[in-house]
């Protein structure tokens, strides 16, 4: 916000103090060569007010005052998420990343995501950045909605990913067996997974 101080005759008045209230602070700034001073708006919670700007004269001139509506809207968001493919009980994670405008992280914000069953609040990192673990999803094609309701900051932004779970492949081997007639050897057979686990159940 910027704040001008003139004379009678349009002349800018440099060096003058002058006091700037808004959203409740109350800053004191003196005037540059073009007779301006300006106060960022940043910090300040998206709303409307009303800046009060005083200037309480000195030797040359005399006080004057004025009023100007400062509007600070939200900051705008988008939502993104990628599409995930794995195996059952793989570990892998369905991430999805919060960020502004202007594509900078928007930390320590909850974020909300439902897949299959699973419904979870978690809070943005450092990053922008929540993750949910697929382990547990039986094998098929889920849609998971992934929300951020909003603040007195940002505006709300929501979206979707596809996330697919095939099930693990497996291995069935079983032993040559040379056994006389009638000897009670048994055939034995090993079921394991595509990472080597044995399959039980």
């Amino acid at each position: 916000m910027v704040a001008a101080l003139k004379d009678g005759k349009g002349n800018a008045i440099k060096g003058a103090m002058i006091t700037v209230k808004l959203a409740g602070l109350s800053r004191t700034l003196i005037t540059d060569s073009d007779g301006q001073v300006s106060l960022s708006t940043d910090n300040i919670v998206p709303d409307s007010y009303i800046a009060d700007i005083s200037f309480s004269g000195d030797r040359k001139h005399y006080a004057s005052s004025t009023t100007a509506k400062v509007t600070v809207n939200k900051v705008r968001t988008s939502l993104t998420a990628d599409d995930v493919v794995t195996v059952y009980n793989d570990g892998k994670s369905l991430t999805a990343t919060l960020k502004d405008g202007d594509g900078k992280a928007i930390s320590k914000v909850d974020v909300t995501v439902k897949l299959g069953d699973v419904v979870k609040t978690l809070t943005t990192d450092s990053k922008g950045s929540v993750s949910l673990s697929t382990d547990g999803l039986v094998p098929d094609v889920y849609m998971a909605n992934i929300d951020f309701a909003g603040n007195n900051i940002y505006y709300a932004s929501a979206t979707t990913a596809r996330v697919t779970v095939n099930k693990v492949s497996t291995s069935l081997s079983a032993p040559d067996v040379n056994c006389d007639y009638d000897s009670g050897k048994d055939i034995v057979a090993t079921l394991i997974d595509q990472r080597g686990n044995a399959v039980k159940g």
